[in-house]
């Protein structure tokens, strides 16, 4: 009997449960397979820096995502990246993009797939297939999740589609989903800006209102392990991934994106007087070609350092806690895909 590795990266459950999905039709083809989930924290026996072990314990691999801002996620790229040399092990890549309509779907790739593909061949993965599913939208923090009346034939459709993909993968069906050159350019530029700076931003915008019971279950299901109790609340450090599995699974629905911490961190752009103390340090070497650019990124950066403790202060002060947790996100439905564990 061969063996498989399927490696699975999921906030919301959607890639969990593609992962399951193709899990199963591979043990019904005969497939000895074990499911591998990535987190910060993941420690597997005889890897290397938290990566796996060599690829000679499987014939296969197969890497399960969802997509982030048109590209892999940090924490999956930083996974593969990590991944013990493949000595031309083959290996497939699936990724799920959100879709609201269940009768057209409205979710891309960009190039995530060419991206997770450049860092398995780099890697000495010999890459066969690429292929993406279309599951229920999870981005709780702009849009309510589709209805499960909506979800549940998208689900249906996802899991008929992961099985059929799956019975690729056991022939050794090769196909590579294409993008073009241009999407690339864009798609990783956009994704670039995302792993950088956009997916810290994500947990600082977060807050718990008043109905978090403390139950810590954010906490504990946090892939990054970006959350930590103070002062009897959830708080998210600067390492989130931007999954919204905090979000999602509340039992609550405590956590809310706050309009006064968008406000907040968005006055240093109108007006921030480091930037003005910078250049005055700097001298003549502020008027240097691109000196304008870093002197206003950095003195940004430096002034959300010194805003996210005062922040917290705010919100614990009863004067104007009741501000911060005002929020457009308390009355969206939470979505989870059905089974998940996120323990896995």
């Amino acid at each position: 009997m061969h063996a498989a590795h399927i490696y699975v990266f999921s906030g919301t459950g959607n890639s969990a449960h593609a992962a399951r999905m193709i899990q199963d039709a591979l043990g019904n083809a005969g497939w000895d397979t074990v499911r591998i989930p990535v987190r910060r924290d993941a420690r597997i026996r005889g890897s290397s820096r938290g990566a796996p072990p060599a690829a000679a314990r499987a014939a296969l691999h197969v890497f399960l995502f969802p997509v982030y801002a048109c590209s892999v996620p940090h924490i999956m790229a930083r996974f593969l990246r990590r991944l013990a040399p493949g000595g031309g092990a083959r290996a497939a890549v699936i990724c799920t993009v959100g879709r609201s309509d269940p009768k057209q779907p409205d979710g891309y790739e960009g190039a995530a797939l060419m991206q997770a593909r450049r860092i398995l061949s780099r890697r000495g993965y010999t890459v066969f297939l690429t292929d993406r599913l279309d599951y229920p939208a999870s981005i709780t923090n702009i849009a309510p999740p589709p209805a499960p009346s909506l979800a549940e034939p998208m689900l249906r459709e996802a899991g008929e589609h992961a099985a059929a993909i799956a019975v690729r993968i056991a022939r050794g069906e090769p196909g590579i989903r294409p993008c073009s050159l241009l999407n690339q350019a864009w798609s990783r530029l956009f994704g670039f800006l995302y792993s950088a700076a956009g997916r810290f931003m994500m947990g600082k915008l977060f807050v718990a209102d008043g109905t978090c019971d403390v139950c810590r279950i954010c906490e504990k299901a946090c892939p990054a392990r970006a959350i930590s109790m103070v002062c009897g609340k959830p708080w998210w450090r600067w390492r989130c991934e931007g999954c919204e599995r905090c979000m999602n699974l509340c039992p609550r629905r405590a956590v809310q994106v706050s309009p006064a911490r968008i406000l907040l961190f968005s006055a240093p752009l109108i007006w921030n007087p480091l930037v003005l103390a910078a250049f005055a340090l700097l001298g003549p070497i502020g008027a240097l070609p691109g000196a304008a650019i870093l002197v206003h990124l950095f003195a940004y950066t430096a002034a959300l350092i010194l805003l996210d403790p005062i922040a917290g202060i705010l919100e614990r002060t009863p004067l104007v806690r009741r501000l911060f947790e005002l929020s457009w996100t308390r009355r969206f439905r939470r979505y989870t895909a059905p089974g998940f564990d996120p323990r896995e």
